[in-house]
């Protein structure tokens, strides 16, 4: 079959010329409110609550700057709403998690700007509690120190992050009997180094790894003023390599007890992973040992996104993501199922790490990193031409609500390829793969990230996808 040449509007004119009827997905767009986020002067956070119509969307908008880090904790009624950080023209989701109750956090943020803070409810009305922090941050050479000053506003205090290297030695101090106590925390992996409940109101150790750490001030009284004195010794016995500055989103949690495995401790048994010529992904089989892991590593370019799909005997087994330089960007968490990083923040080799549970188990682990969707400019569509050999060819492009997307998709093969589409946020299917679909016309649900996958029905199919967005 000849392959398809012309811009992808010709082809979808030609189609609906020719009474080809293209699936459409109605709008439904959500009732939306907006409201900014201000802190206390002195202060680094605040506490929110309100109530979400079934179906609703809140929008929070804060200002912060590059090299900062936005920390929430959300608390929901049946753990049903879900959370989104974009920038501010929502062209980039720093992260997006799944309707669930916990701790999560983005940054260092790379621009300065008003950065919004979405919630989406349920399908009923829900309430909720959101706790949103900016630690202020501290910079620190080995040997130095700093003051730190800072406003307790109705019982709450700031919170502090500074980066340092595993083996120095990190001495903060407030106030003895005061009425202040400390806990501090490493931000990637979530290892709590002293909790405020302690009674301490110092804290002086050799740091575990290299990573940045929160120090969050807890006072008993309702309004105060306080000096923190912060020092950061150089290195007692561990060499490590500074962490350089970037974009990451991940998750955490600070009240964990238990630590991720740094990438120093990573076992040998290391795998590397290549994507086949004009493939997006790999799809890996194997078996973990009891309590056991392994490693995946795999080459992959800044700003880009990682997809990983976990299929296991059990769902135990537990999935962590390390950054070339070994800094947490997923947490260890049990995975059976769909996940995503949005927006890698180095060019260079990611591990993704297994850790299997207490029985022997079997798994099944897709990765993919979609190909980018860009149009030039002044254009509204493009057409990609390439392989799909055995597993799925993957594309993601950014999308707005009630934009109109068409797609079709032209094989070399007769019926050697269909399409499916999903939003990556929403996570709803606009056309799904077993439908045999080749072509699509609908309008767009949500602003959000979009999935457009070739799927091969033969062996091997060359193809020319067109895709249009207007």
């Amino acid at each position: 079959m000849k392959l398809l040449n012309k811009m992808i509007f010709v082809c979808a004119g030609l189609l609906l010329f020719a009474g080809i009827r293209l699936t459409t997905v109605q709008a439904n767009p959500l009732a939306q409110s907006t409201v900014p986020i201000s802190f206390s002067r002195g202060t680094t956070g605040t506490s929110l609550s309100g109530a979400l119509a079934a179906g609703g969307v809140m929008n929070y908008t804060i200002r912060a700057s590059a090299g900062q880090f936005i920390l929430v904790n959300l608390s929901a009624a049946n753990n049903s709403v879900r959370a989104a950080i974009r920038n501010n023209t929502q062209t980039q989701t720093l992260i997006d998690r799944p309707a669930g109750n916990g701790y999560f956090w983005v940054g260092p943020l790379t621009s300065t700007e008003t950065y919004i803070l979405q919630l989406f409810g349920s399908p009923s009305t829900t309430t909720y509690t959101l706790d949103v922090e900016i630690p202020a941050p501290i910079i620190l050479n080995p040997g130095t120190s700093t003051i730190m000053s800072g406003n307790i506003v109705n019982r709450r205090g700031p919170s502090y992050v500074v980066k340092a290297n595993a083996g120095q030695v990190l001495t903060a101090s407030l106030p003895s009997g005061a009425g202040y106590t400390l806990t501090v925390y490493g931000l990637q992996n979530g290892q709590v180094l002293q909790q405020a409940a302690s009674g301490a109101s110092s804290y002086s150790g050799i740091l575990p790894t290299t990573q940045d750490y929160v120090l969050q001030v807890v006072s008993s009284n309702v309004n105060a003023s306080f000096n923190m004195n912060v020092a950061l010794g150089a290195s007692s016995a561990v060499t490590a390599t500074p962490v350089p500055t970037g974009g990451a989103t991940a998750t955490a949690n600070p009240a964990a007890t238990a630590t991720p495995v740094p990438a120093t401790n990573v076992p040998a048994s290391n795998s590397v992973v290549s994507f086949a010529s004009g493939a997006s992904g790999a799809t890996l089989t194997g078996s973990i040992r009891a309590n056991q892991s392994v490693v995946y590593t795999v080459s992959l370019a800044r700003g880009q996104y990682f997809l990983f799909n976990l299929s296991a005997a059990n769902s135990n087994i537990s999935l962590q993501l390390l950054d070339p330089y070994g800094r947490v960007l997923s947490d260890r968490r049990p995975l059976n199922g769909a996940s995503y990083y949005a927006g890698l923040p180095y060019t260079g080799n990611y591990q993704v790490v297994l850790f299997g549970s207490p029985t022997d188990t079997t798994f099944t682990l897709y990765l993919d990193a979609p190909v980018a969707v860009r149009f030039g400019r002044g254009a509204y569509g493009t057409t990609l031409h390439g392989t799909a050999a055995n597993r799925p060819v993957m594309y993601l492009l950014n999308a707005r609500a009630n934009q109109r997307m068409t797609v079709l998709l032209l094989s070399s093969v007769a019926n050697g390829a269909v399409v499916q589409i999903y939003g990556l946020q929403g996570g709803q299917v606009l056309l799904a793969g077993s439908a045999n679909a080749v072509t699509y016309n609908g309008v767009l649900p949500a602003s959000q990230d979009y999935i457009v996958q070739v799927i091969p029905k033969s062996a091997s199919t060359n193809y020319d996808l067109g895709i249009e967005v207007r």
